[in-house]
């Protein structure tokens, strides 16, 4: 009577005892493991002390602050794979620093671009909604959107280019067709984008600017240089004010 079957028993009791510790544990590593690395704005503050800001040449600064930010962070994040493995389930550990890496490096992204603008004293606002659509930048500022569209411009900043350059096609008919705003959209990436999304969007009247060393492949289409777009924001501002 208390043979396999007894044991099977027990072994599954134990098994959901075990499992029920893990949710506990694993809902408190939600909160405390990745809470344990720096944030965003903390992790590029540690990398501006490394990599110098070069505003003669911005291309080539946004790039290895992005590189410095990542190294900082895998190294954070390794600490915390260290201490936490044997505590949490692996896959559920990975897991949340898979995605903790993933929302952070778009992050750093427009943390980078922010820094920049405010290199150059180019006056914008992060993440303003117009009619629903989330905006990155808006340069100089909301109320100008409004009020003066032709003198402002939305800026939409994007890591991986891959299947998301199509949002930012997306925003722009949003925005040309229901909101009125004309053609002063600009795209901005930080790496290499496809042939194909760069035509599509130049051809739909959207700016799209590349990192310099990707420029001689795309200026075809009427892609521009990284480092181009801040001397055309201080011109369009200037000549607006």
């Amino acid at each position: 009577m208390c043979g396999s079957e007894s044991w099977e028993c027990e072994g599954g009791m134990e098994t959901e005892a075990r499992k029920r510790k893990q949710r506990k544990v694993i809902n408190m590593a939600d909160k405390f493991p990745l809470k344990e690395i720096p944030s965003t704005r903390e992790i590029l503050k540690e990398a501006i002390k490394e990599v110098e800001i070069d505003i003669e040449r911005p291309s080539l600064t946004a790039r290895k602050l992005e590189r410095k930010c990542y190294e900082i962070y895998r190294k954070y994040e390794k600490r915390v794979r260290e201490k936490w493995k044997d505590k949490v389930p692996i896959e559920e550990l990975e897991k949340s620093l898979s995605q903790s890496r993933v929302s952070r490096a778009g992050h750093t992204i427009e943390l980078i671009l922010q820094t920049l603008l405010d290199c150059f004293g180019i006056k914008y606002e992060r993440n303003k909604k117009i009619n629903e659509e989330q905006l990155d930048f808006v340069i100089p500022n909301v109320e100008t959107l409004k009020k003066d569209p032709k003198n402002a411009i939305i800026i939409s900043v994007k890591r991986e280019v891959r299947e998301r350059w199509r949002e930012v096609v997306g925003e722009a008919y949003i925005l040309r067709k229901i909101v009125k705003i004309p053609d002063n959209i600009w795209f901005v990436s930080l790496f290499e984008p496809s042939e194909y999304a760069v035509k599509t969007m130049t051809k739909l009247h959207i700016k799209v600017y590349v990192p310099d060393e990707f420029h001689e492949k795309f200026k075809k289409y009427g892609a521009k240089r990284f480092s181009e777009m801040f001397e055309e924001l201080k011109k369009r501002l200037k000549k607006k004010n």
